[in-house]
């Protein structure tokens, strides 16, 4: 029994995120519904599914399919997309969640708590950079599984477009390794009592962030420090990075066209 059936996604172009002439347009596919444990029991838990998400609708055919599928792949989907339909692909996200969610053998009685059983899943996407050379996304979500607390975190997305690639710590640092890397990042670590121990370099992490004054690399909940220490991010400035010949040279020319 669906309570809330959002059979149309919507689905509206959006401006593009810089005054650039060249900037990509992007739709978003916005879907939202929610599904109850057990058929009747209205007053029961429920799986509720809400996800905003971006579809890059121009530029080369290479880089739509790239940055696309990628942001499916991050949301979990693995598989073709029939057809180019990223909207069918998104709802099937919602229905393998709702159809998991509900195979069980309970019964009403089953659930003296029902909050135990309530689940939450959220997610949207942000176009944060979109000019010629380069295009960088985040991904938020957030969990409730009728546990103590969700879970939440950003992850990044960066590509160049011109190659279409999409880009790793090897792709943009000459090295990547957490001796080279790892005390970088402690230093502009700004409260090292949010880890759980000062005492080893922070490794680098896939999840970073390219921006035109620097580099963000980003570690949800749990990864280098507890819940409570919440989301770290840590900045490091070109500049830092320059000083230390860590930047590409295409990278270091990519990012000083910004």
């Amino acid at each position: 029994m669906l309570l809330c059936a959002c059979n149309q996604a919507s689905l509206t172009q959006e401006e593009a995120t810089t005054t650039e002439p060249d900037s990509l347009i992007f739709t978003t596919i916005s879907l939202e519904d929610s599904i109850l444990l057990i058929d009747g029991m209205t007053d029961g838990p429920m799986s509720r599914y809400q996800i905003d998400a971006k579809v890059l609708a121009s530029g080369p055919s290479e880089l739509q399919r790239m940055v696309n599928d990628s942001l499916l792949a991050a949301y979990g989907f693995a598989g073709e997309v029939p057809n180019g339909d990223y909207r069918a692909a998104y709802r099937s996200l919602i229905d393998t969640t709702f159809a998991v969610y509900r195979n069980h053998d309970l019964q009403p009685e089953d659930v003296e708590y029902p909050v135990s059983f309530m689940e939450t899943n959220e997610f949207s996407t942000e176009v944060l950079i979109n000019k010629p050379g380069l295009l960088v996304l985040s991904r938020n979500f957030y969990f409730f599984g009728g546990g103590a607390h969700g879970i939440y975190g950003t992850s990044y997305l960066n590509f160049t477009t011109q190659p279409a690639k999409s880009l790793s710590l090897d792709d943009v640092f000459t090295k990547s390794d957490t001796m080279t890397l790892g005390p970088l990042l402690m230093e502009h670590l700004e409260d090292k009592e949010r880890l759980y121990t000062d005492e080893e370099p922070v490794p680098p992490t896939q999840n970073f962030c390219l921006t035109e004054l620097g580099v963000i690399f980003c570690y949800p909940p749990y990864e280098i420090g507890p819940y409570a220490a919440g989301q770290i991010e840590i900045f490091i400035p070109h500049e830092v990075l320059k000083e230390r010949a860590l930047l590409r040279p295409e990278i270091e020319t990519l990012v000083g066209s910004l």
